[in-house]
């Protein structure tokens, strides 16, 4: 588990924390603290969902409702932050996703196939590959497999699974446990941003321009990853996933006043190659991956950057706010797909033992995020850096 830490008054890093430098500016002010979830599929919201337990369970039942006055929720986090936002418990959440019940996602909620896109596609793509090859011969030219792959991406759809499955999904769970399907009724501040596709701009729910649409359809909005699911149209939008740019956009929390954001990345690259946390034959053998393990490396890698990027803006931009990043160690980075269902117990575990063990060995750090802003501070210059 790997934690870093940007706090008060520009600052000096050192390996996973970044220690603060120079007066608190702001230590009269009231703390208003943030919890971001970002994206990962279903394996992240599993990730995700086993260190907040682990975090529950050492501040009490109910603490992360209790805890957090603001969520941010992307992607998959959107579908962990809604839940959390309506005072939904942790551990009902991990019992959820385990074993079953009323809060859990069934594999046809999350898999739900457009047959008749996919048939549609198929169509499309036989009869437009037909076309190409007729008119390559027409040229006098041999039909190019390289040329034919190229318009074969252009002939099919942008996606064969059907987010409506999600959507009524959550709709239910919210049903069940008579909570609110609308950003205004929720006492907690609740944001899930996407992206407008043809806009090339995010958008943002639970903002006052942007609260007419149901939560239930932000979050489906803000799950629709590339690859997988096609656009969500959401009024006259066409949207896709809110992490798309490697963002777990922070920056919601930060200019809605957030001075203390805990920040929970479920995604990080296998290896980094270069310190063999994983060992040199796991590094090689990504040379011998197939197309979808090579994809997904390059979109944690990509993922990785981005966010690094974004919380050295965000901290230059608000350098009296206090951040904590929460993320796997590389080492122990689950191999599986981000959407590979059969997984998702595995790493709820995975989440739960990692985060436990950082809070152990790190507890005045976590408890001074919630408590005592001087003792957060104070352990950070004392710590040295783990992975």
């Amino acid at each position: 588990m790997s934690v870093r830490a940007f706090s008060q008054g520009g600052a000096v890093e050192r390996g996973d924390y970044v220690e603060p430098a120079g007066d608190r500016r702001s230590a009269a002010r009231v703390p208003l603290r943030a919890l971001v979830l970002g994206g990962g599929g279903i394996l992240g919201a599993a990730y995700e969902i086993g260190a907040l337990a682990a975090l529950e369970e050492r501040r009490g039942s109910g603490s992360i409702y209790r805890d957090f006055d603001i969520f941010v929720g992307t992607s998959a986090g959107a579908f962990v932050a809604a839940l959390l936002a309506q005072g939904i418990a942790v551990r009902d959440l991990f019992d959820g996703f385990r074993s079953g019940g009323d809060l859990s996602l069934d594999q046809r909620d999350v898999y739900r196939i457009d047959w008749k896109r996919f048939l549609g596609g198929a169509r499309s793509l036989a009869a437009g590959l037909a076309r190409s090859v007729v008119e390559e011969l027409r040229r006098g030219r041999r039909p190019s497999l390289v040329r034919l792959f190229l318009r074969a991406q252009d002939l099919l759809p942008a996606g064969f699974i059907r987010l409506d499955g999600l959507e009524v999904a959550l709709c239910r769970i919210f049903a069940r446990r008579g909570v609110s399907n609308r950003f205004a009724d929720l006492s907690k501040a609740l944001f899930v941003p996407a992206l407008d596709i043809e806009r090339t701009e995010r958008i943002v729910f639970g903002e006052p321009e942007e609260s007419e649409p149901t939560i239930c359809q932000a979050v489906a909005a803000s799950c629709a990853l590339p690859r997988f699911f096609g656009p969500v149209r959401v009024g006259r939008r066409l949207l896709v996933d809110g992490a798309i740019g490697g963002s777990v956009n922070v920056d919601i929390a930060l200019e809605k006043g957030a001075t203390h954001v805990l920040v929970i990345n479920p995604i990080v690259p296998l290896c980094s190659g270069s310190d063999g946390s994983r060992g040199s034959d796991h590094c090689r053998s990504m040379s011998k991956a197939g197309l979808g393990q090579v994809l997904d490396q390059c979109l944690k890698i990509e993922h990785e950057a981005g966010l690094r990027s974004a919380l050295e803006v965000a901290h230059m931009r608000s350098p009296e706010a206090t951040l904590l990043l929460l993320e796997p160690a590389r080492r122990a980075m689950f191999s599986e797909g981000p959407m590979d269902y059969d997984a998702r117990a595995r790493v709820l575990d995975l989440g739960y033992s990692a985060t436990a063990l950082k809070l152990a060995g790190a507890a005045a750090l976590f408890d001074g995020f919630f408590g005592n802003p001087a003792l957060c501070e104070g352990h950070m210059r004392r710590t040295s850096p783990t992975r």
